[in-house]
């Protein structure tokens, strides 16, 4: 992408700023000494957790044109820099540097229909689906999700969720350029809070779940569902909102303005009765007060039910359409990298690594008519403690045997979170902290059972082990073909 190029004067707009760099012209704009470019670079010293900018100053000072600092800061800073560049003092940082983004990027929300999905889990998968039928009925849309990115037609690996503010805009205007004016968004909590999604008015949010998760950074299920309901309450009266009614917590979600509900249990604006899901994928008829449709699903697993009527609910509302009129699309939806993937015959791979994922996971496995399930999973180290023990307890009564495991155990040791997981099966099971040689051992096993299956949870897409602050390469979905002789 060729980057726009503005001005400091034109970035910081009403801040008064000095004659002798009001001309510099810059074309990078950020608060990561990362993405610092040199001679091209207004940088921000905004407050960042576990990062003291002020020891990196002597070494980047001599790369940006000006440093942006809060007054309090300024003497400071001034000083550290020695005459290397230019510092300004601004009041209220965040504002001025949300703003300069904005500028740089010349962002507007008229040039946008916005699509946001939150919750715990199925984001991946909803925000896939509303991209592909939107695609398949002629609109061009970008996809920023978890998996990958897909701005203007390129794709490229997503690193966050939810991408921090100056990398959206970046998108935003790639995709402005290009006219691609439908946006399709996975909205994480933590994009919430950090304020990544600021500004931007959202034509339709959806609500897909929510369940533990994230609590090592929310500290409560209050805190975190607070996050998802101060999204999903916001914006204009005439937005749309699409709530689970299924979900208690999605019950509790004021519904403002205009909103459709799906459900498989309630009554709702969208209801999918007589569910079938077998091997090769799900059937079900959507009730939605039009004539009832029947909806084949290329895609594993009868929870992706709620998902394909989040996306349903979605697209017809910001087009217009009648389910009807591109039903038909959602069975060439072929589904998302690593969500319960059948790898090889009867081994599947899935990234669920929440109690209520693993838990819907290996239901919907055992509604295709296996006998016997056997799980290997892990949970992560540096996050959340308490979940191991409730997924060891999952793990325990919806499979016939699992295979407790490392998953990014970080700083901690594997073994320490292994044991945690398992003294919560009350079933069989056996520890193998290296996990290749778990994934061999159960594939191994699931030779010798009939009807039997193997699903390995938790890392879905992911091609790495995080293990102390090493990325090292390992992928879960290369070990099955390996030992299953792919």
């Amino acid at each position: 992408m060729k980057r726009p190029v503005k001005t400091v004067a034109e970035l910081l707009g009403g801040a008064s700023v000095d004659k002798s760099i009001a001309r510099y012209k810059v074309s990078v704009v950020t608060d990561d000494t990362r993405k610092i470019v040199k001679g091209r670079t207004l940088f921000f010293m905004r407050a960042k957790e576990n990062f003291d900018v002020l020891e990196k100053l002597g070494c980047i000072a001599a790369d940006v044109y000006v440093i942006i600092t809060g007054f309090k800061d300024f003497g400071k800073v001034s000083k550290l820099v020695s005459g290397k560049c230019k510092v300004l003092g601004v009041k209220n940082i965040d504002n001025v540097y949300f703003s300069a983004i904005d500028r740089l990027y010349e962002f507007s929300n008229k040039d946008f229909v916005f699509i946001g999905v939150t919750g715990t889990n199925g984001k991946t998968t909803v925000a896939g689906i509303i991209y592909h039928l939107l695609n398949k009925l002629g609109f061009k849309a970008s996809l920023i999700g978890t998996v990958d990115n897909i701005i203007a037609g390129s794709k490229s690996p997503a690193v966050n969720t939810t991408p921090d503010y100056t990398s959206l805009r970046e998108m935003l205007f790639e995709s402005r350029i290009k006219g691609y004016k439908h946006i399709v968004m996975e909205v994480s909590s933590h994009g919430i809070v950090q304020d990544r999604i600021k500004g931007l008015n959202f034509a339709v949010k959806i609500f897909t779940n929510l369940s533990r998760d994230h609590i090592d950074y929310h500290k409560n299920m209050a805190n975190y569902f607070l996050a998802k309901k101060s999204f999903m309450e916001a914006g204009k009266y005439g937005d749309w909102t699409i709530v689970n009614l299924d979900d208690r917590y999605g019950r509790k979600i004021k519904l403002n303005g205009k909103s459709r509900t799906y459900a498989v249990k309630r009554d709702a604006d969208c209801r999918a009765v007589d569910i079938f899901s077998w091997d090769k994928g799900v059937r079900f008829k959507l009730k939605t007060g039009e004539d009832d449709t029947f909806v084949n699903m290329s895609i594993l697993g009868a929870y992706n039910v709620y998902n394909v009527m989040a996306a349903v609910a979605a697209v017809s509302a910001v087009t217009g359409l009648c389910v009807k009129e591109f039903c038909q699309y959602v069975k060439t939806f072929k589904g998302v990298k690593g969500r319960l993937t059948a790898v090889c015959k009867d081994i599947f791979l899935d990234y669920a690594h929440t109690p209520d994922a693993l838990k819907k996971v290996l239901q919907s496995v055992k509604m295709m008519g296996y006998d016997n399930i056997i799980l290997v999973f892990g949970c992560g180290g540096n996050r959340d403690k308490g979940k191991r023990a409730i997924m060891g307890a999952v793990a325990g009564r919806y499979a016939d045997f699992t295979v407790v495991t490392s998953d990014n155990p970080r700083d901690e040791d594997p073994a320490d979170i292994c044991h945690q997981i398992a003294c919560a099966i009350n079933g069989r099971h056996k520890i193998m902290i290296d996990r290749r040689q778990a994934i061999g051992y159960a594939v191994k096993q699931n030779k010798r059972l009939k009807n039997s299956c193997v699903v390995v949870a938790g890392k879905g897409h992911e091609v790495y082990q995080v293990v102390g602050a090493k990325k090292i390469s390992f992928s879960d979905e290369e070990v099955i073909k390996e030992f299953c002789d792919i």
